[in-house]
């Protein structure tokens, strides 16, 4: 007789097995053999799905904001669109006005000068004077028209803003820079973290305007006239070297004898500041003696808010 020992399962005593892995896949395998006792147990763990499915995960989730932020200034920039559009239209229509100005400041420019060449001539009008005065009168109202046009202008075109403008005198836009992530994994975990700290970055920058700090001079502040060939007129350009607004003739002396002169309206010289607002035309009387004078002028080179006053003295020396 041949005694041996089994041994076999006690229905009464069971046992489970619980699998898990944290963040990736597994597989478990376990063997039994016939008699039912456990014989092997097998786990695999594979945690790259997980972390391709962090980096998709942050991927989308960087997306959205960007799809949202895109959004956003799409927005923002119809709004700024519809808003520019119209200043520029606006713009369109100062600077229309400006030219219309301008050419009215020529027309009654070339009205003046031909009513000027007029003058002693046999078939000029009796009433010669007045009309050169009405003619006058007409230009110094076109220039007042241009004044205001180019006012206008100058205040529609500070008003429009550039695409990539500050949204406040003094601020920048800024935006944040781009975000770089790592993958950080450990025994236990795979994650991804920044891979440094993100910072805003400016995207404009207000640009340095060069300021003008030349001194209110003209050129040639001394200079002979002689009358024209056909019209016998009397006429002196001068040059600003800064854009004036106004001018005014304070007196006139006779450099000969040094006496200031006293003269009629009709005997006064004319001075007309032209479109370009630096140039600036002297008309003599016709009857003016040969001689040289010193014109004294106020010439205002400031602005409407903030007005400069200065003194110019032009010298012309008169040949016959």
């Amino acid at each position: 007789m041949k005694v041996e020992t089994e041994y076999l399962p006690d229905p009464r005593h069971e046992y489970t097995i619980d699998t898990k892995s944290f963040l990736s896949n597994y597989t478990s395998e376990i063997n039994r053999s016939e008699k039912g006792f456990l014989e092997v147990v097998t786990f695999n763990s594979d945690s790259t799905a997980i972390a391709k499915q962090l980096v998709t995960s942050q991927t989308n989730l960087r997306t959205a904001e960007v799809d949202a932020r895109a959004a956003e200034t799409k927005t923002k920039a119809a709004e700024e669109k519809t808003a520019t559009d119209k200043q520029k239209t606006e713009l369109t229509a100062a600077e229309n006005a400006q030219k219309a100005a301008q050419l009215a400041v020529q027309i009654a420019q070339a009205k003046l000068e031909l009513l000027q060449s007029l003058e002693g001539q046999p078939n000029a009008p009796t009433n010669l004077k007045e009309q050169i005065l009405a003619a006058r009168i007409g230009l110094s109202e076109a220039m007042v028209r241009l004044d205001v046009a180019q006012m206008a202008y100058t205040a529609v075109s500070t008003d429009l803003k550039a695409a990539n403008a500050p949204p406040e005198h003094g601020k920048t836009l800024i935006a944040p820079e781009p975000v770089f992530l790592k993958i950080d994994m450990t025994k236990d975990s795979v994650k991804l973290v920044p891979a440094f700290a993100q910072q805003n970055r400016e995207t404009w920058k207000i640009p340095t305007m060069a300021i003008s700090t030349s001194d209110l001079q003209f050129v040639p502040a001394s200079q002979v006239v002689r009358p024209a060939e056909k019209t016998g007129a009397l006429t002196a350009t001068v040059q600003s070297t800064v854009s004036i607004r106004s001018v005014s003739l304070v007196s006139i002396h006779d450099l000969a004898t040094g006496r200031e002169l006293t003269l009629s309206p009709s005997e006064k010289p004319y001075t007309a500041i032209l479109f370009d607002r630096s140039t600036m035309k002297i008309d003599l009387a016709k009857n003016t003696a040969a001689g040289e004078y010193s014109l004294t002028y106020k010439v205002d080179a400031g602005s409407k808010d903030k007005p400069d006053l200065k003194s110019q003295v032009i010298r012309l020396r008169v040949e016959r």
